[in-house]
């Protein structure tokens, strides 16, 4: 199991970034830096042609964002839990009055995915939330068997990707 936690150490040079002033959402200069940002993005999850959203604002405002506006059209959602921000999956689930199986999984382990994919194939969620990091854990989830197990089952997957 490969284990990456956050924040450490940052250099200098990437903590005196946040100084400066930033460029303002309505400028060409910020949508240069959002065009650049999703190409990056989706060549680095391999999706040529495919479509990013860069929403700016924090981790949970993105999650809540997802939770009211796509994750409310459906019947029924699956959240892996694995620590704080699964959790908060399953939490926004509940606030909005979703319904959502609890799918947890051992603090610090990665999910059992046979256990995952049963579970998608019992209980048939019209969605699947997870995070790719837990990075209150620091435990790397493989989105790649994920996807696959949704894929199976006819599940759209959501992967919060924001410490990976």
């Amino acid at each position: 199991m490969e284990s990456y936690v956050f924040p450490g150490n940052i250099d200098e040079r990437i903590s005196s970034i946040g100084a400066a002033d930033i460029p303002y959402m309505r400028t060409d200069e910020f949508s240069a830096i959002n065009l650049e940002s999703s190409g990056i993005l989706l060549d680095l999850i391999h999706c040529k042609g495919g479509r990013t959203i860069i929403y700016t604002g924090s981790g949970t405002g993105a999650m809540t964002a997802i939770v009211e506006n796509y994750v409310s059209t459906k019947k029924k959602a699956l959240a892996i839990n694995g620590g704080s921000f699964g959790q908060r999956w399953v939490d926004l689930c509940r606030y909005y009055g979703i319904p959502v199986v609890d799918f947890k999984v051992e603090f610090t382990h990665e999910p059992d995915y046979e256990r995952l994919a049963a579970t998608v194939a019992d209980e048939k969620p019209d969605v699947l939330l997870c995070q790719h990091h837990e990075t209150s854990s620091g435990v790397l989830y493989d989105l790649e068997r994920i996807s696959g197990i949704c894929r199976e089952n006819g599940t759209s997957l959501v992967a919060d990707v924001i410490s990976s």
